[in-house]
């Protein structure tokens, strides 16, 4: 390409009804205030299956515009299936985008989901543009429980009924990535996966860590009166999970490990935020129910108190990737305990900013954990306080060397400019907030 300084126009594809309720939609949070202090990029978002919009048409949304195309009346959701029916529906909706971005030279199409792997290609087909794909997460994992070299081996073969949905999203995975002129992905594992497992081409695919803005985990907060609030009493030690409530959270296991710490240490509280399958766990907490909170999904500022006041962390995740929960706590310093799975892997140190749990394998190959070992590792962080001030401080230090919103965006900002063949300097307003 050649080198110049033309504008860049980036166009994201958001489904405001999923996306924004899952890692993807903090990723593009932390991303935005940037790209809105960037003039010289032209920001668009298409907002499909947007069951508020009565007609197709720009707005501007906090200071974005947003081109927004209804829901059909069906209810239809757009999906990565390679049906009749999703290959028509993306026919389509590039018939309907196709009179608002027809003038605009060579756009990057920005997508976080296979949801919209039919779009992809017609956009590829039809429109002079380049198509950026950001991997948050392997949808295998969800649907298939085993080592990554467990799965290639089935995957190859195309075989085992039981992996045949994990198998159908890989392949949508692949598709996408391939069809892309840049794959980014949140860990290198991640990446890793792509390139050797799935001929993904080496060249196309880059690792930028999530990252985000903290300014709200700094200065010095009453915790006396935060704990009157949230009816916490003084000398109660809050052993803190934040996610979604599902077995693959390793879930099941935190809650035999927690029965196992009162035991020894009952003046704790395990508290879980975030919402999901609360008829299959709050049984699991009998007979301490009572020292066992569920909050549901909170607000942002809810969920940060709940930072504030926590004593432990624990994240015993069956799969992960680049965690914005694991980033939250290192920035409210907290020590934490995590999965020595894939994203959590690459994103912590044992004994350095983390105490990681050993990944086992039952007869079948499941991964599993070991409760024992997730209660001793909580015991041993109520009780020591020195390995807590350890792992707190290196866990800041490592948030704000590779897990900044600023970090991130300079990445990005840089890949960008690679795919459009530009050199435009960052703007005024984005030096200063990287202090440059």
């Amino acid at each position: 390409m050649m080198n110049n300084t033309s504008p860049i126009t980036l166009i994201l594809f958001y489904c405001g009804q999923r996306t924004g309720n899952f890692g993807a939609g903090s990723h593009i949070g932390s991303l935005l205030p940037f790209i809105k202090e960037e003039r010289s990029i032209r920001f668009i978002v298409i907002q499909t299956d947007d069951k508020d919009a009565e007609r197709v048409g720009f707005e501007k949304i906090d200071g974005v515009e947003v081109l927004r195309i209804p829901q059909p009346e069906n209810k239809l959701f757009l999906a990565s299936a390679q049906d009749f029916i999703q290959q028509t529906y993306a026919k389509r909706l590039v018939e309907i985008i196709y009179p608002y971005i027809k003038e605009i030279d060579n756009p990057v199409f920005w997508v976080n989901s296979i949801d919209y792997l039919n779009v992809c290609f017609e956009l590829k087909e039809h429109l002079d543009c380049q198509l950026l794909y950001v991997h948050h997460a392997w949808s295998w994992k969800i649907h298939y429980n085993v080592c990554d070299e467990d799965f290639v081996r089935i995957y190859r073969k195309n075989g085992s009924p039981n992996a045949s949905t994990a198998i159908e999203f890989t392949r949508y995975q692949q598709a996408i990535a391939m069809l892309a002129d840049q794959v980014v992905t949140v860990t290198d594992q991640a990446k890793s996966f792509f390139t050797r497992y799935l001929d993904v081409p080496t060249e196309k695919v880059s690792t930028i860590y999530n990252g985000i803005d903290m300014k709200s985990s700094s200065g010095k907060i009453d915790k006396s009166a935060l704990r009157k609030r949230l009816g916490i009493p003084e000398g109660e030690k809050v052993i803190l999970f934040t996610g979604r409530i599902k077995a693959d959270k390793g879930l099941g296991y935190l809650l035999e490990a927690f029965k196992k710490v009162l035991e020894v240490e009952p003046t704790c509280r395990l508290v879980l935020v975030g919402k999901g399958d609360f008829d299959e766990f709050i049984p699991l907490v009998y007979p301490y129910s009572t020292k066992v909170t569920f909050t549901g999904k909170l607000p942002k500022e809810e969920v940060n108190d709940w930072y504030r006041l926590a004593d432990v962390g624990v994240l015993p995740s069956l799969h992960e990737q680049c965690s914005y929960t694991a980033i939250e706590m290192r920035f409210f310093q907290i020590p934490i305990i995590v999965s020595s799975v894939e994203g959590l892997e690459d994103m912590f140190r044992h004994e350095h900013d983390a105490l990681k749990l050993t990944i086992h394998y039952d007869q079948e190959g499941k991964k599993t954990l070991d409760s024992d070992e997730i209660a001793n590792n909580i015991l041993r962080l109520c009780n020591d306080q020195e390995l807590g001030i350890k792992l707190k401080k290196n866990g800041l230090e490592e948030a704000e060397n590779h897990f900044t919103s600023h970090k991130m965006w300079e990445q990005y900002w840089m890949l960008l400019q690679e795919m459009q063949g530009t050199h435009i300097p960052l703007s005024d307003r984005n030096l200063e907030l990287l202090g440059k």
